[in-house]
């Protein structure tokens, strides 16, 4: 019921304007019910699945998730903050 709570009230923005989302700690963490987001990985697709982090071009605009929930991007010996450096690196600011 918490899901489909969750698509009600967001279907009426979603069906018009595209957004993002990266798991957070109500989705895999301690606090999520025991779903441990079998439920948010069933419902949203990840282009880089299983990692928790993605990008893309739209246009001009580089976009860039990153959850902090398995791997600090803050952190330079992480996977995510090693993905992002090379990333980044890459955009074409032409």
């Amino acid at each position: 019921p918490r899901w489909e709570q969750f698509h009600h009230l967001v279907a009426p923005v979603a069906s018009h304007v595209p957004y993002l989302v990266v798991d957070g700690n109500h989705d895999v963490g301690d606090d999520s019910f025991g779903e441990c987001g079998v439920p948010f990985f069933a419902r949203f697709h990840f282009p880089n699945h299983p990692q928790p982090y993605y990008s893309y071009d739209h246009s001009y605009l580089h976009v860039v998730a990153v959850s902090t929930e398995e791997d600090p991007v803050w952190e330079p010996s992480t996977e995510s903050y090693k993905w992002l450096e090379q990333d980044l690196a890459a955009v074409n600011r032409t």
